[in-house]
């Protein structure tokens, strides 16, 4: 198979010469995978000062901790896993308990892995709502476009669980307000519902990295062409192929991949088709906020309550969650915490800033439109930007891209 049916094969035993634009983990993983097929010059360019994009880790008195990616969770994330088996990253079990915080008063803890008695007990008076309420999203067929809320409503959907509950998880995913999210596709959200096993804790295994995820992007990167610390300008595409104009100079390419965000994408094409700008613009990546910190006012009020995840209902209607790091790594010492869209201002030694896809009623169908163009200008994009924004995500699209250009890849598809 060919890059694309209009490209002509380079000529003699020249490989193709590829360009990839950012150095996150969709960028890497695909370098990897056309790199290791032997039929493709790989160099990735990446803007930062090191690899990894969102897959930073930081010290804190001792502890390591990954503010953005923290879990991997089987059996959604098959890619992944054979990803970081095939490079020989170590995982690590996690205590995925959970606690939900509603500051009018009410507390409700769930230890997912073990749950005791007295844990089962104060959630019985969740456990009713939050069943009708999965009930509801389990009937929902992926392909259903009627908006969440109506849908829920249709299906009889308990209204207090969804405001205190799923609302809550889901806002420790997307960034997203409670009118946008009743607006979304109901078939998008149970998708991913089901997929993230919100409702059904005990469904699942989720894993760790032992080392640091930072560990996961050095033998990532081993063996690639990464030149980070060189940002391009602007990509120029024409019919013989791609050159890319960046600080350290021009070059030239046969093809290029765009694996950075939809807005930087966009930026950097020089002659963007009406239906590429059609398409990234209306893909939208909003910053997200992770601040670590030691305050303990992040936590339920009883410390038998603390959970490794804790989400929490402000009195404005607002939503946070609060990683327990010492929980999830199973170790001592004094407490860290990573608080992602905090509700007030604690006492940061660390602030991380992201960007995440932003889900819209019509971001299914940018996407659609975008992996419709696949290979035409001797363009491709990658991203997690172009599934539900995550980890696994990054990987999958990888997958794809790679696939597309005729690489028999070794990481399995998604369940």
């Amino acid at each position: 198979m060919q890059p694309h049916e209009d490209l002509s094969p380079p000529g003699g035993a020249r490989r193709w010469s590829v360009a990839v634009v950012g150095a996150g983990t969709t960028g890497l993983a695909l370098a990897r995978e056309l790199r290791r097929a032997g039929r493709f010059a790989v160099t990735v360019y990446e803007a930062r000062a090191a690899a990894g994009g969102n897959c930073r880790t930081v010290t804190v008195g001792g502890l390591r901790i990954d503010p953005a990616v923290q879990v991997l969770r089987s059996p959604r994330d098959r890619a992944a896993l054979d990803l970081v088996a095939q490079l020989g990253v170590r995982l690590a079990p996690v205590d995925a308990s959970t606690s939900w915080v509603e500051e009018r008063g009410r507390s409700w803890h769930a230890a997912v892995a073990r749950p005791s008695a007295r844990d089962v007990a104060r959630m019985l008076p969740m456990l009713s709502g939050a069943m009708r309420l999965r009930a509801a999203l389990d009937a929902i067929p992926p392909e259903d476009d009627e908006p969440l809320g109506a849908a829920l409503a249709r299906r009889g959907a308990d209204g207090a669980a969804t405001q205190s509950l799923f609302y809550p998880l889901c806002h420790a995913f997307w960034p997203f307000q409670r009118d946008e999210l009743l607006d979304l596709p109901a078939g998008l959200v149970a998708h991913h519902a089901r997929e993230h096993g919100l409702l059904r804790p005990w469904a699942g295994a989720w894993h760790r990295f032992e080392d640091g995820v930072a560990d996961f992007t050095s033998r990532l990167i081993q063996g690639l062409d990464v030149r980070t610390g060189v940002a391009v300008r602007s990509v120029r595409r024409g019919p013989t192929g791609v050159e890319l104009r960046t600080e350290a100079g021009t070059f030239g390419h046969d093809l290029v991949v765009l694996a950075t965000a939809p807005r930087d994408a966009l930026a950097i094409l020089t002659d963007p088709s009406a239906e590429e700008k059609s398409a990234l613009t209306e893909l939208v990546d909003e910053p997200t906020r992770i601040v670590v910190h030691h305050d303990a006012s992040a936590m339920p009020a009883d410390r038998r309550d603390w959970a490794t995840f804790n989400h929490r209902v402000h009195r404005d209607g607002s939503w946070s969650t609060t990683v327990w790091h010492n929980r999830l790594r199973g170790v001592g010492g004094p407490d860290v915490f990573a608080t992602l869209h905090p509700g007030h201002r604690f006492d940061a030694v660390e602030t991380l800033d992201f960007r995440h896809l932003r889900w819209t009623p019509r971001t299914r169908s940018a996407q659609a439109a975008l992996l419709g163009l696949q290979g035409r200008r001797r363009t491709w994009w990658c991203g997690a930007w172009l599934g539900l924004g995550f980890q696994e995500d990054a990987v999958r699209s990888a997958v794809a891209t790679a696939s597309a250009l005729g690489v028999n890849v070794r990481l399995r598809a998604a369940a």
